[in-house]
C-alpha cells in the first residue's frame, strides 16, 4: 500500500482505529518513531511512553553506576552534622581540609595577592598559625612631659573599630613625679570603668608595664571610638613613652 492514502478513497481502504468503547472509534496517529510500513503503536503504561535504552553507551546510566551514585551522595551526607550533634570517634565520619606539609627548615613559597592558596603544615600534620593581623601598626605617642586630659593615641572614622593587641608605658627614669595613668576607648573621653584597657596608679621613676604581645586581642572598641590617654601629674625628664601595637576592622 502507497503512503498519503486520502481518507475519502472509498470502500476496501482500511484506517487504523482502536475502539474506545465510549461510542465510537478513535483514529491511531503513528508517532514519528515507529518503523516505516508498521501500524504497531508504541507501548505505553499508567506514566507514560515506554523508553528502551539501546546500549548502555546510550545513556551511560546503568543500575550499577546508579548505585554508585547514590551511594556516593550519602557518604556526602555523613559528614554533615547538626550543631552539637552526638560525634563518635573512629565511628563518625568528617571532611577532611587539604593541607600542604612542609620541612621546618624551609621557608614556604610565596604567591601573588589575592589568589587561592593551601594552607600549610609541618610534616607532623601541625598547622602553621601566624598571630596577629597583616594590617597591624605599631605607634609611639607623643612624649607626655605634662599632664593630659582625654589626649587621642589612636584616631579613626566612622565605620571602623581599633583592636588593641598591646600597650607599653614607661616613665624616664629622672621623672620625680609618679603620674597616673589610664588608657581606654572613647569618642571624645577616656573611659573610666568600661573601655579600659590600661591603668596605672603611679608609675616610679624608671618604672614600666607592658601588656599583650601583639599577636592577643586585649579590647575592641566601639565604631568611631578613638583610643585616649588621660595621666595626672607633670612627669620631668623625657615623661612617659607611650607605645601601641593595634589594627582595624570594619565596624
Amino acid at each position: 500500500m502507497s503512503d498519503g492514502v486520502a481518507i475519502t478513497a472509498g470502500s476496501g481502504t482500511t484506517i487504523a482505529t482502536d475502539d474506545s468503547g465510549a461510542g465510537g472509534h478513535v483514529q491511531i496517529v503513528k508517532l514519528a518513531l515507529s518503523a516505516d510500513g508498521s501500524a504497531t503503536p508504541i507501548t505505553a503504561d499508567s506514566k507514560g511512553l515506554k523508553v528502551q535504552q539501546a546500549t548502555a553507551a546510550d545513556l551511560n546510566v546503568t543500575e550499577a553506576s546508579a548505585a554508585s551514585a547514590l551511594t556516593a551522595l550519602q557518604l556526602i551526607d555523613d559528614t554533615v552534622f547538626a550543631d552539637e550533634a552526638a560525634f563518635t570517634v573512629a565511628t563518625s565520619k568528617v571532611s577532611t581540609i587539604g593541607v600542604h606539609a612542609v620541612s621546618c627548615s624551609a621557608a614556604p613559597d610565596s604567591t601573588g595577592a589575592d589568589t587561592a592558596v593551601s594552607p600549610v603544615s609541618t610534616r607532623n600534620r601541625v598547622p602553621f598559625y601566624l598571630g596577629g593581623d597583616p594590617g597591624t601598626i605599631t605607634v609611639k605617642h607623643t612624649s607626655i612631659t605634662t599632664a593630659v586630659t582625654d589626649a587621642a593615641i589612636v584616631t579613626i572614622s566612622t565605620g571602623n573599630k581599633i583592636v588593641v593587641t598591646r600597650i607599653s608605658v614607661t616613665l624616664d627614669n629622672a621623672s620625680t613625679v609618679f603620674p597616673t595613668v589610664l588608657i581606654g576607648f572613647g569618642a571624645t573621653n577616656t573611659p573610666t570603668t568600661t573601655g579600659v584597657l590600661y591603668s596605672h596608679g603611679g608609675f616610679p621613676a624608671g618604672g614600666g608595664m607592658t601588656i599583650g604581645d601583639g599577636s592577643g586581642i586585649l579590647g575592641i572598641g566601639a565604631d568611631n571610638d578613638d583610643l585616649r590617654v588621660t595621666t595626672t601629674g607633670n612627669a620631668t625628664g623625657n615623661g612617659l613613652q607611650i607605645t601601641v601595637t593595634y589594627h582595624l576592622i570594619v565596624a
